[in-house]
């Protein structure tokens, strides 16, 4: 079973609302995965209001946020302008079966095109 250290994902969140950053693959083999760091960057001219979370396999995200979104970091977290944050409290994700049934990592932000994030850590074959 392979260990593979990586960028998980690297991205830019292009709409508001609930929208997907990662999950770990299930093709060819399911995988599970340690998150070991979190960058969020601001890159536009005005704050931005981000909610950035969990869902546990099994769960769907339109359920009520008390039910089974995990929050990751404050909910409503304000980033300003050029502000980078950094999240190096570790994360296991469990693997799946499949594509839609895995742990999963969303996030929600008031503008569109402005929060570049970059996800770094390890993935593993179950």
């Amino acid at each position: 079973m392979a260990i593979l250290i990586k960028t998980l994902a690297l991205g830019t969140i292009t709409a508001t609302g609930t929208f997907f950053i990662y999950r770990p693959s299930v093709s060819p083999v399911p995988k599970a995965a340690l998150l070991k760091n979190v960058r969020l960057l601001n890159t536009g001219a005005a704050e931005v209001t981000l909610k950035w979370y969990f869902v546990p396999k099994a769960s769907q995200v339109s359920q009520d946020a008390l039910t089974n979104k995990r929050w990751l970091v404050p909910r409503d977290m304000k980033i300003p302008p050029g502000l980078t944050v950094i999240d190096d409290v570790e994360l296991t994700l469990s693997a799946g079966d499949t594509t839609n049934n895995a742990d999963a990592i969303y996030a929600d932000a008031s503008a569109a095109n402005v929060i570049n994030f970059a996800i770094s850590g390890v993935e593993k074959e179950t």
